[in-house]
């Protein structure tokens, strides 16, 4: 019953505040479930746990602990690398083309006066930029990754 009324309670506000401040309700309140789901889930875990296993737990005696294995050589995809030319230069082309394309759009295809028009084109913009950087730096560290597997693969002495 209290759940009934929760939720009747829950789609009057949601009536009365629109749907834009609905979505954002819902989802604030998804969160809080969440949050406290995985709280809760967590501390049950961490309750139940096994601190540290002795030897009438487990009926071994505990053996002095392994030596850590050598690492290997660190792979070149954690050093710290500069952007590169061209995720900027792909970055300022998505820029360029997003405020071009957005602002022949609405001067074709809306009523927009001046001062829409050049915010809509500045959002578009910026759209497009971020697209183009996100774009480029996912491709850059993918073939990135596939030249070092490459090299890598060649190096190994074939079974």
């Amino acid at each position: 019953m209290l759940a009934v009324t929760g939720c009747c309670v829950l789609f009057a506000l949601m009536r009365e505040v629109g749907p834009l401040a609905s979505t954002g309700l819902c989802f604030f309140l998804l969160l809080v479930v969440l949050h406290v789901a995985g709280n809760a889930l967590g501390t049950s875990l961490r309750d139940r746990a096994v601190r540290e296993p002795n030897e009438q737990q487990t009926g071994f005696s505990i053996a002095a602990p392994v030596a850590a294995q050598a690492a290997k050589t660190p792979s070149r995809l954690r050093e710290h690398t500069s952007l590169g030319r061209t995720v900027v230069i792909l970055t300022a082309f998505g820029a360029a083309l997003g405020g071009s394309l957005s602002s022949l759009a609405y001067a074709y295809w809306t009523d927009v006066h001046t001062g829409g028009l050049i915010v809509g084109s500045l959002s578009a913009a910026i759209v497009g930029g971020f697209l183009g950087f996100m774009t480029s730096s996912f491709c850059n560290m993918i073939f990135r990754a596939w030249r070092q597997a490459l090299e890598t693969g060649n190096t190994n002495p074939k079974r």
